[in-house]
């Protein structure tokens, strides 16, 4: 699978292909698709590439398969429910596991939730501005967000995060926006590790999305500072 989109080699992020040789320094593939093209490449040229068994839903969107094998998670919604049971043409077989969800009636119920975009005011409120409220609303839209955040997956919540966390994290001492953002995620990566670390289930969870060790860490963290390297390591 190519993780980066190349014009040079006419390859996209999510392409997938075939080994067809492959040297210490070079690569051959045989693209999928009706034309079979073939590309070659310097891997000190191009080495965003992937073992290709698997892809996340995102990057299965608009992609065309015989057979689709799709695994549930607790952070799927409606709409990723839809992109990845709409990719076959003969067959498409779910599978959830018990850690996850206990019984066919929750994976139901998880799978067809509604989940809305982000708007600008989930942005405004995550950097303390506080948007206009009417009258006697303002209890009303912190329940309402308090709902929000506790209804979303705390792996999830973590990983998201630690992504934005790696972004921000190498501007800080130039950007004070980014030094305050990287405050606040700092304080959301410990309160996921928190809930994480409470649960044998999520801990299990984190094993195989490979950053039990950090939320480990950040659990044990009495009072998180905030430097670029910290006594943990962010998973790239």
């Amino acid at each position: 699978m190519c993780l980066k989109n190349d014009r040079v080699l006419g390859v996209k992020n999510g392409s997938l292909g075939t080994v067809s040789s492959v040297s210490r320094d070079s690569m051959r593939v045989t693209l999928d698709g009706k034309e079979q093209r073939q590309v070659r490449f310097d891997l000190r040229d191009y080495g965003s590439i992937e073992y290709g068994y698997a892809a996340t839903v995102h990057k299965a969107q608009g992609a065309t398969v015989d057979r689709a094998f799709v695994l549930a998670t607790p952070g799927m919604d409606r709409h990723l429910a839809y992109v990845s049971m709409t990719r076959h043409r003969e067959q498409a077989t779910l599978y959830a596991g018990n850690d996850h969800f206990r019984n066919f009636e929750a994976l139901k119920e998880r799978l067809s939730r509604a989940r809305p975009k982000d708007t600008a005011l989930d942005y405004a409120q995550r950097r303390g501005l506080e948007p206009a409220v009417k009258p006697g609303g303002e209890a009303k839209e912190r329940e309402a967000n308090q709902r929000r955040e506790q209804d979303r997956d705390p792996i999830e919540r973590f990983k998201e995060a630690q992504r934005e966390f790696i972004k921000v994290a190498g501007r800080f001492d130039l950007d004070s926006d980014a030094k305050l953002r990287a405050a606040e995620l700092r304080k959301e990566l410990k309160s996921a590790a928190e809930e994480i670390s409470g649960a044998a289930r999520l801990m299990r969870a984190a094993e195989r999305a490979e950053i039990v060790d950090q939320v480990k860490s950040l659990a044990r963290e009495k009072q998180p500072g905030l430097s670029k390297g910290g006594d943990f390591e962010l998973e790239r």
